[in-house]
């Protein structure tokens, strides 16, 4: 049998790893410190969790410039730089250290939910709010009276009209260019 684990590389792609499972969590983060490639500075450790997943965060919190790892992470950690490869490790639950396996899907569905869902544009109009739509309908100026618009030539002449304000100096032009 095996367990699994999703690794988010630094340039920010979703990948499955697959352990044997004879490692337990302490044994498991030697091997992941053994294999992960892009890696921030010091040793992997525990950087976030999500409890009500059961899923806890691996990776750097500091490093260089060039491995800061460029996956958008959900709230709570979405403004905040990890360096390297980051993993993901699932829990049995979050009073013990037994783990259990992610899977690439899983990972997506937690990130979607965190996130706040997401609606795709082919979705249906069974969510349209027709009561609000029609309030919009019937929302009119209620100082609108029929034929108070104004005519194209009107509109015209008021584009046309030049604008000018006197003060003491004398007579502004806003049509001309300032020459201060």
């Amino acid at each position: 049998m095996s367990m699994s684990t999703v690794i988010i590389t630094k340039s920010g792609v979703i990948q499955r790893k697959t352990f044997d499972d004879k490692y337990n969590f302490q044994s498991l983060l030697v091997e992941l410190n053994r294999v992960i490639q892009n890696r921030g500075h010091g040793s992997l450790k525990l950087i976030g969790a999500y409890p009500s997943q059961n899923a806890l965060l691996l990776g750097w919190t500091s490093g260089r410039h060039s491995q800061i790892n460029r996956h958008e992470f959900a709230p709570p950690y979405d403004t905040d730089l990890f360096y390297g490869d980051v993993v993901l490790l699932k829990l049995k639950n979050m009073d013990g250290i037994m783990l259990s396996s992610i899977t690439t899907h899983e990972y997506n569905e937690m990130y979607n939910t965190r996130m706040g869902g997401f609606e795709s544009l082919g979705s249906s109009d069974d969510d349209y709010d027709y009561e609000c739509d029609q309030k919009e309908q019937g929302d009119e100026d209620p100082d609108y009276k029929p034929g108070d618009e104004m005519s194209d030539n009107e509109s015209k002449t008021y584009q046309e009209t030049e604008y000018t304000e006197s003060d003491e100096e004398g007579e502004w032009d806003f049509d001309q260019q300032d020459s201060m």
